[in-house]
This record gives structure tokens, C-alpha cells and sequence, in this order.
């Protein structure tokens, strides 16, 4: 016959254990809307909560989930919802983390399609940068397959395509467009610069804050002119 005290002590313990796999969600979750409210800055957010604390968590986490198991093996029936439930949740923050850190590495967060001539940021949208908080303005690179498109668009079209990669238009002119876009996580945001010429449009795209992004701001160029040159087919 089962001792009711010993088996209320590891109802305990398997309770603890799963409060422990959950805390790499907890902390992501505060790190994620501290960040996309300003309460954190990034560096804090994403650098050490994430990419740090969360690390470490996971680790911890997936231990909880084995010694859960552990412990649930004396008594399947009572005990094993709580083992399982510890061991998807550290199975899946796992997933989720190294999935998305592989995403996390260096790439280019300013790319043109024109580095020699990068286009310029107006004034409006350069004080959008001052009031985000985002880095200094670097030196402007390519990405792999990224050409200029050898017409000259129309600036209705120009911000139509902005709008359609995800920016808010800032506005357009004669022989421009621009608008900026908040990230869904972290408040890592870009800012996109149509600039056409008689005979070329020229697209640029630059992250807020300096940090790894991967190809994100190369995908975002590639959205602009996709999208600009499928407009221009209709």
C-alpha cells in the first residue's frame, strides 16, 4: 500500500521540478515585453536574459525534466502527468532556444543596394531614429543577390512595397520613400529608404540597434524590391 506522506513529498517535488522547467519560458517571456515596452533596453533583454540567463535555464531545466521522470517511474499512474508535462516543457524550450539562436549570429544590419551611393535618411526619418533609441548609422553594405532595380519606379509604388515588406510609411516624394518598422520581439526594428533616379531605384534598409540579426535586413531589401517589381508587372 502506498505511503500517503511519501507520495504527497514527491507530488511536491515533481511540482517544484516543473516550476523549474517552466522558468526558461517565465524569463523569456519577461525578457520579450520588457523589451518591446521599453522597460528593458536590448542589450539587457535579448543579450543577458536570453541569450545568457535562458541558456543556462534550459540546461537546468532539462535536468528538472530527468530527475521528474525519475521520480514519477515509482508511480506511473499518480505521477506520470506531471513527469510528462516537465519533460515537454523542457523539450520544448529547448527546441524553441537553439532554434532561434542559430537565427541570432552575425549579418549586415545596414545593406543597400548601392554601397558606393548609399541613399540618404531624411530628417523626418532620422529624428524617428533619435526618438527609437537606435544605433549611429554605419557604413552601408551589399547582400548577396541584391540588385537595383534599372527603372525608375513610381513613388506610389515605392511605398506601396514598403508598406506591403511590414513599415509604416513615413512618407513619400517625388523620387523617394521611407518608413520604419518596430520588431515583433525586442523592439528590433528597421528603417527602409526607396530611392529612384531616372533610369534606377535604389532600396535601403538599416536595423535600430546593433545586434545580431542574421539576414534580416538583407530579407527586407529583397521584400522591397519583390515587391516594387511585381507592382510594376501589373
Amino acid at each position: 500500500m502506498a505511503d500517503p506522506a511519501a507520495d504527497k513529498k514527491a507530488q511536491s517535488r515533481l511540482k517544484a521540478l516543473l516550476l523549474v522547467t517552466a522558468l526558461p519560458l517565465i524569463v523569456t517571456t519577461i525578457a520579450v515585453f520588457g523589451g518591446q515596452f521599453g522597460l528593458l533596453d536590448v542589450e539587457t533583454a535579448r543579450g543577458l536574459l536570453v541569450l545568457t540567463v535562458v541558456r543556462g535555464l534550459i540546461f537546468v531545466g532539462l535536468f528538472a525534466a530527468l530527475a521528474a521522470v525519475l521520480i514519477a517511474r515509482a508511480d506511473i499512474r499518480d505521477r506520470g502527468v506531471l513527469a510528462l508535462l516537465a519533460l515537454v516543457l523542457a523539450a520544448g524550450s529547448a527546441l524553441v532556444f537553439f532554434t532561434q539562436s542559430a537565427k541570432a549570429v552575425p549579418g549586415p544590419n545596414d545593406v543597400t543596394t548601392d554601397p558606393a551611393d548609399p541613399p540618404a535618411l531624411s530628417r523626418q526619418l532620422m529624428a524617428a531614429r533619435t526618438a527609437a533609441n537606435a544605433s549611429p548609422l554605419g557604413q552601408s553594405v551589399a547582400c548577396e543577390g541584391l540588385e537595383p532595380l534599372p527603372t525608375q519606379i513610381a513613388p506610389e509604388v515605392a511605398g506601396w512595397a514598403v508598406r506591403q515588406a511590414g513599415f509604416n510609411v513615413i512618407g513619400f516624394a517625388a523620387f523617394r520613400a521611407e518608413g520604419d518598422r518596430d520588431g515583433y520581439f525586442f523592439g528590433l526594428g528597421h528603417d527602409a529608404v526607396v530611392r529612384i533616379r531616372p533610369g534606377r531605384t535604389d532600396v535601403r534598409v538599416i536595423a535600430h540597434q546593433d545586434q545580431p540579426q542574421g539576414d534580416v535586413a538583407c530579407r527586407l531589401a529583397r521584400r522591397i524590391l519583390d515587391e516594387m517589381t511585381d507592382q510594376g508587372r501589373r
